[in-house]
């Protein structure tokens, strides 16, 4: 189906990726200004609020696979791109940043495995570049991420898709894979 608009050049559908990017970026948008900061003494803004989704491959050591096992996870250096929309500890956010993912695997499987490690990222501000690394635990049930990460003074908790980019599962072992997760980084 071709619409047309009132001056008669082709108006294109957007995709469905594109639209809920598109809604993600104006929540955040309107999150970030209408909530303000709390501020420290002097009148100095120390909140973090923001909303982020990173997008990272990920290589899956020895791979997840039909039989239960432990193994690793890297990014393999701050490969993954993380882009923000709101403030952190009280600094507007002012480009998308990096990050970088180190993990250990319990119990996995094609269904589902759980992990812990550290997640480091470095993140523009108005105050120039943050550099911030914590704790992360990971619970993974199918295709779906759930990830809570514990910074100094902020946690981001979010949710996301698994895409197996090399192996089956089911044939051969899961060894990478893209993900995105999309969460909340609050403190």
């Amino acid at each position: 189906m071709r619409f047309t608009s009132t001056t008669s050049a082709p108006i294109r559908r957007a995709g469905a990726g594109a639209v809920a990017v598109a809604v993600a970026v104006a929540v955040a948008a309107m999150l970030s200004a209408s909530t303000p900061a709390p501020a420290a003494a002097g009148g100095v803004a120390l909140a973090t609020d923001a909303i982020c989704t990173n997008v990272i491959t990920l290589y899956i050591t020895p791979g997840f696979s039909v039989r239960s096992g432990s193994g690793t996870v890297t990014s393999r250096g701050e490969t993954g791109t993380l882009p923000c929309a709101g403030r952190l500890y009280g600094h507007r956010i002012t480009g998308p940043g990096t990050f970088a993912v180190e993990e250990t695997y319990t119990h996995a499987a094609c269904l589902s495995d759980r992990s812990t490690g550290r997640v480091s990222a470095t993140i523009p501000t108005t105050a120039g570049p943050a550099h911030i690394s914590g704790a992360l635990t990971g619970r993974r049930l199918g295709l779906v991420e759930f990830v809570e990460i514990a910074f100094a003074n902020a946690s981001f908790h979010g949710t996301g898709p698994v895409l197996p980019t090399l192996g089956t599962c089911l044939i051969t072992p899961i060894t990478r894979a893209l993900v995105s997760i999309t969460g909340t980084l609050r403190g």
